[in-house]
């Protein structure tokens, strides 16, 4: 059985991209048509998509027009410990709106970052 057949079956809500895919969307067609092609797969299957290394505005910007749901990603923030993610989400609600409440900790929902 293969990775895609596999797929149908499992108990999932969203699909995560490679960031090998998305750190060069921009300047390589392949790369580009395999992202667009995930984001079709999943949405056939009604299934959210994070993209992986989401390095910067542009990337944030095509990504959110080819209707990917998630990004994670410099674009966001460098990593941190938890304690001071945390600690700042406390006062500032507006940030505390972009953060999912799933188990992948530090996705943004694109179209709400860049609105």
């Amino acid at each position: 059985m293969n990775s895609l057949s596999a797929l149908k079956g499992l108990p999932v809500n969203r699909i995560k991209i490679d960031g090998g895919f998305v750190r060069d969307l921009l300047t390589n067609p392949r790369s580009l048509a395999a992202v667009h092609s995930i984001m079709a797969l999943a949405k056939s299957l009604e299934l959210d998509t994070v993209a992986e290394y989401v390095e910067n505005e542009a990337l944030a910007a095509r990504l959110t027009v080819l209707g990917i749901d998630y990004g994670q990603g410099y674009a966001f923030g460098k990593p941190m410990p938890l304690d001071e993610v945390l600690a700042g989400l406390k006062g500032d609600s507006a940030r505390h709106a972009h953060i999912t409440d799933s188990s992948d900790s530090g996705s943004i929902r694109l179209n709400s970052r860049l609105a």
